[in-house]
């Protein structure tokens, strides 16, 4: 088992243990979705949609942060576009979006409305955006 796992972990991460030279995050990103795109076709599960994988078993919010950036990644747009500064000011963002989360749960909760249902049938339309995309 520790070799299987040190195999994979050679094999998704060619930039740390072999002679593969990324230049920055994105091209990590583009190498790592470059690598399990290859494990699928080769256990010929492949997934028909960047959309599926994503375990309807999370909670609410983190299969919606997980859907949105397989969305993102897809280049499909979905929702507005929250540009935060990171640095000092992520961890006020970070309070400030806490927050918002906990009013619209109280808002949610005075309506007699499940926010977690709520939040899980919208993280649904965006995979069907992603799908209907055709990704």
């Amino acid at each position: 088992m520790a070799r299987a796992l040190a195999a994979k972990l050679r094999r998704r991460h060619p930039h740390v243990f072999g002679d593969v030279d990324a230049r920055d995050a994105d091209a990590v990103r583009a190498m790592w979705e470059d690598v399990k795109a290859a494990e699928r076709a080769a256990s010929g599960a492949g997934r028909p949609s960047a959309a599926d994988g994503v375990p309807t078993s999370l909670p609410a919010l983190a299969r919606a942060q997980k859907m949105l950036g397989r969305a993102e990644r897809a280049g499909v747009a979905v929702g507005p576009d929250f540009d935060v500064d990171p640095g000092d000011a992520q961890a006020a963002a970070g309070a400030e979006i806490g927050a918002e989360l906990l009013a619209v749960v109280a808002r949610a909760r005075a309506l007699g409305v499940d926010a977690e249902s709520a939040l899980r049938a919208q993280v649904r339309t965006v995979a069907s955006q992603v799908r209907d995309a055709g990704v």
